[in-house]
């Protein structure tokens, strides 16, 4: 439900508040690794840097036959990734709405593929 919601945020104050509330929650949950719960995320390196070491995380666990934490890191992960493509989406749109009043090209970075192929 949060992923529907962060894909959905009109902003990344937005989206940076739902991160925010959903890491609070894993709080009480105690399932995920410290470095992703602190607080604050200061911004969208930062949580790309976050969600590379979660799908290390990821990779570790899932070696582990007993290991119980795949489930979490797993939703972690789609919450970290609605956000980072959210944020792009928004960084883009911005970009082009000062491309059309400004009448010369903004500088777009593939940012969400950065973050996702530096783990692989």
């Amino acid at each position: 439900m949060i992923v529907d919601v962060v894909q959905d945020a009109d902003s990344e104050y937005v989206i940076f508040f739902l991160l925010v509330a959903y890491l609070e929650a894993a709080q009480f949950a105690g399932k995920l690794p410290e470095y992703i719960k602190r607080l604050p995320i200061t911004g969208f390196d930062d949580l790309a840097m976050r969600y590379q070491r979660l799908m290390l995380d990821l990779h570790r666990a899932a070696v582990q036959p007993d290991d119980k934490s795949c489930l979490e890191i797993q939703d972690a992960l789609q919450v970290f990734d609605a956000a980072l493509c959210r944020l792009a989406f928004l960084r883009r749109e911005r970009q082009s709405l000062a491309f059309n009043a400004s009448g010369s090209p903004g500088h777009c970075e593939p940012e969400v593929t950065e973050a996702r192929s530096a783990t692989r």
